[in-house]
């Protein structure tokens, strides 16, 4: 099946100078025409919450930093042939289920590879360089 999902993320920073909240505003379907046709019965809306502590030094002791993510994933769809067959509370169920395990499985690697990105900034100017050049609107 040639299925792709692009959400369109809005970055919204909380009131706390260590979280920042990611939330989607919108989710396409890609792929061919029949898996498109799905967009206007599909949408799915995805929250993460990424909260850090730097790494501090209290009395000689030192301790680590961390990053930290929760996230919420709510998904509506109708139900379409040949699915309307199965018992609603089935279907919900499994799909729950490999939603639950695509957030849990996920959202630790983008964690994981954020905490390397930000070492790599930290460590090298010229990498921090760089990754500024690249935030500059190409107006």
């Amino acid at each position: 099946m040639n299925l792709s999902l692009r959400p369109v993320a809005e970055l919204a920073v909380t009131t706390r100078s260590n979280s920042v909240l990611l939330k989607t505003t919108q989710c396409q379907l890609y792929g061919d025409a029949q898996i498109e046709a799905l967009n206007d019965r599909f949408c799915m809306l995805f929250d993460t919450t990424l909260t850090w502590s730097a790494p501090a030094s209290q009395n000689g002791a030192a301790s680590a930093g961390f990053i930290q993510a929760d996230g919420a994933l709510d998904v509506w769809c109708e139900v379409v042939p040949p699915f309307g067959v199965l018992p609603r509370p089935v279907l919900e169920g499994a799909c729950n289920a490999v939603m639950r395990t695509l957030l849990d499985s996920l959202l630790p690697m983008f964690v994981e590879q954020l905490a390397a990105d930000y070492a790599k900034w930290a460590a090298d100017p010229a990498y921090r360089a760089m990754r500024a050049k690249r935030s500059v609107p190409l107006v």
